[in-house]
């Protein structure tokens, strides 16, 4: 009887796998990301600022800030930035607060191996705390701020049919006009999810897609792509400042079907840029025509641009030194 009851078990599983996994869609089309929600991982040194400095100029020091690109997106020479902030630079003796990140390639798959992302060390060097603060000892915070552009490749797979009537035979089916669709993303804070579609009406589908930022740290700013600059501020003004509410959370996004007739949200065509207020998920509409198409799924990509910007402190001790 027990081998009864787990041999009609197994089918029942068997049978429900087979359709939650859905048996007309061949998710062997879209690519095998590393995936992951980080992009640039970045902190201070080992003992770089050391956790002890005395003033007066007695003590030079060094901050170094370890940089690693943890996505699969590469970052193009001088394009991102390293600047040091929370201090009055004159009094840590220091003439460049911004430096330039060099090229960083993004992690990605070379058969079954995954190859690391680039890395690099930030160096500012020479550092001395210039004033005298007459006795005891004081506390500083110094911010390593982090600004750089970057990007999500997104997939989708969609079923694509010129007759967009509901079938009256399962069987002869390829795929599903309506319902969930499988997507995949590349290794970014940003990224697609929840990809449906719908009939839109004669020869015409409808799917939609959010677009989700998962922050890197709970300092992380997502901006307008094109916005930051070498002193990691967004379009001239501070990231804390007013003015730089209408470029946050801001991201620019390209759907590419390779069929003509598409557009999406309010534009005509697949750009747009969608605004994920409070830092909610946003939802993307798109329509395409199908007109003489056959029946068949085809992997849609979905690119999204944006700048980003996140940072790190260390406090360190400040002491005062009798001469």
């Amino acid at each position: 009887m027990k081998k009864i009851l787990l041999l009609f078990l197994t089918l029942f599983l068997l049978f429900f796998a087979s359709c939650t996994t859905g048996s007309n869609t061949n998710s062997d089309y879209l690519p095998s990301f590393n995936g992951g929600d980080t992009a640039l991982s970045f902190d201070f040194g080992e003992n770089t600022p050391p956790d002890t400095v005395r003033d007066q100029s007695l003590q030079p020091f060094s901050v170094r800030i370890s940089v690693q690109n943890q996505g699969e997106t590469d970052i193009a020479e001088n394009s991102g930035y390293v600047v040091l902030t929370g201090f009055n630079p004159s009094e840590l003796n220091l003439n460049q607060t911004s430096k330039p990140l060099n090229a960083l390639r993004g992690n990605h798959k070379q058969g079954d191996n995954v190859i690391s992302g680039g890395q690099q060390q930030v160096i500012f060097d020479n550092l001395k705390y210039t004033s005298d603060i007459f006795s005891g000892s004081l506390p500083l915070t110094i911010y390593a701020n982090i600004c750089y552009p970057y990007k999500t490749r997104s997939v989708a797979l969609l079923c694509i049919n010129g007759d967009t009537t509901p079938s009256i035979d399962d069987r002869t089916k390829i795929c599903d006009l309506e319902g969930e669709r499988p997507f995949a993303n590349s290794g970014a804070p940003v990224k697609i999810d929840n990809v449906k579609q719908y009939s839109g009406g004669t020869s015409k589908i409808q799917f939609q897609f959010d677009i989700v930022h998962v922050p890197s740290s709970d300092n992380a700013i997502l901006v307008e792509s094109g916005s930051i600059d070498s002193r990691c501020k967004v379009n001239g003004k501070d990231p804390s400042s007013s003015e730089v509410l209408t470029s946050v959370d801001k991201v620019r996004y390209n759907v590419s079907t390779g069929i003509p007739g598409l557009s999406c949200s309010d534009s005509q065509s697949g750009n747009g840029e969608a605004t994920l207020y409070g830092g909610d998920p946003i939802t993307v509409t798109c329509i395409q025509d199908t007109t003489d198409q056959p029946e068949y799924e085809k992997a849609v990509s979905i690119q999204l641009e944006y700048d980003y910007i996140d940072r790190v402190g260390k406090t360190i001790t400040i002491q005062h030194i009798d001469q």
